[in-house]
């Protein structure tokens, strides 16, 4: 909280009169401004929804509207606006100003104090654009060097010592570079033969009961027709 002598002192510096008109204002701005915050200009006029005082400090735009029941404050801060547009007649001057979620259109008959509030908003504004590009133009560069100092690890694939031994010393002996992807490969094919040679697949005999087992000659012994009935038949004579 901010002393209203402070506060006064700061509004004579900018060339605002503090009169009747606009005191509720002066006094709840001892409650808004921040330890250190500075007013640069302050103008009185109207909004839209009726006479309001408007302030811009070092830090931000504040919007006072203070009556009898009534209080509304309106903070917008240099770095969320997006556009200030500024005009002015022959009677008064406004001045428009965009976020990306709300507007606030304030208008003056000093036309005087509301150009340079709106000018010195404008460079606030600019200022903390170019600090912002500078940073993040720099955070890019020193990003791209500590990639080109530290490269990252070339992931390793799950090999067996002896083709990491044999991936090292080819790699780092000068001689053909061989890919991760082919040792890769090459160790599940060699791994998969293994597996074949140590459980061979049991080849399919005709003698094993099988529900799904049809034996493909059926005159042979054992077979199913030479089970169930005697083929050809004893005694009987084929006609011709």
């Amino acid at each position: 909280m901010v002393s209203i002598s402070t506060v006064e002192d700061q509004l004579r510096r900018t060339g605002h009169h503090i009169g009747l008109w606009g005191r509720s204002e002066v006094k709840e701005l001892c409650n808004i401004l921040l330890p250190g915050e500075v007013i640069t200009d302050c103008v009185n006029g109207h909004y839209l929804n009726g006479f309001a005082m408007i302030c811009a400090t070092n830090q931000r735009i504040i919007l006072v509207d203070s009556k009898p029941m009534f209080l509304t404050v309106e903070d917008i801060r240099y770095d969320m606006i997006a556009e200030i547009d500024y005009s002015h007649s022959l009677l008064n001057a406004t001045v428009r100003i965009f976020t990306p979620t709300k507007s606030l259109q304030f208008t003056s008959w000093n036309i005087t104090r509301m150009r340079r509030l709106a000018t010195n908003a404008q460079q606030h504004v600019l200022s903390i654009r170019q600090f912002q590009n500078a940073h993040s133009q720099a955070f890019a560069q020193n990003y791209q060097v500590g990639q080109i100092q530290n490269p990252q690890p070339v992931p390793q694939a799950n090999l067996s010592s002896p083709q990491m031994a044999n991936y090292d010393n080819r790699t780092q002996g000068g001689e053909d570079e061989i890919s991760l992807a082919s040792i890769a490969i090459n160790h599940s094919l060699t791994s998969k033969n293994e597996t074949l040679v140590n459980n061979p697949v049991p080849a399919f005999s005709a003698n094993v009961s099988s529900p799904f087992a049809y034996p493909s000659n059926p005159f042979i012994r054992n077979s199913f027709r030479s089970r169930n009935r005697s083929w050809p038949r004893k005694g009987v004579i084929p006609k011709r």
